[in-house]
């Protein structure tokens, strides 16, 4: 015999078999199929039950923006129209630039002095 397992009792691996087999499950497990399509069922029946109030809402929703103020003048053209959102861009970057300033020098000083201290 050629082979090195004959002496050991082995048997010779069977083929795969029919690879259709699995073509319906999720992973290769029954298991997360069966989560998968039930929790996909548990959506649609709370969607669907739930139908009327999600319609209200978004109508509400776009009720409410209507309301809005938005940060741009709808009568200007080009660059002019956005003049109050660019220029509270603008503040809005410099703000976060000087509290991150502010933050890292904070933070370099108290390092400085706690090693300070737990040298002595």
């Amino acid at each position: 015999a050629v082979s090195k397992t004959v002496g050991w009792g082995f048997e010779s691996l069977l083929p795969c078999g029919d690879r259709d087999q699995h073509r319906n499950m999720i992973a290769g497990s029954w298991l997360w199929t069966i989560l998968t399509y039930g929790t996909l069922a548990v959506v649609l029946v709370v969607v669907l039950a739930f139908r009327a109030r999600i319609v209200t809402f978004g109508e509400q929703v776009a009720a409410e923006l209507k309301k809005c103020s938005w940060p741009w003048d709808l009568e200007q053209t080009g660059f002019r129209r956005f003049k109050t959102l660019i220029d509270s861009t603008v503040v809005v970057s410099i703000v976060t630039l000087l509290l991150a300033a502010y933050t890292t020098i904070f933070d370099f000083l108290i390092n400085k002095l706690v090693g300070l201290l737990v040298k002595f």
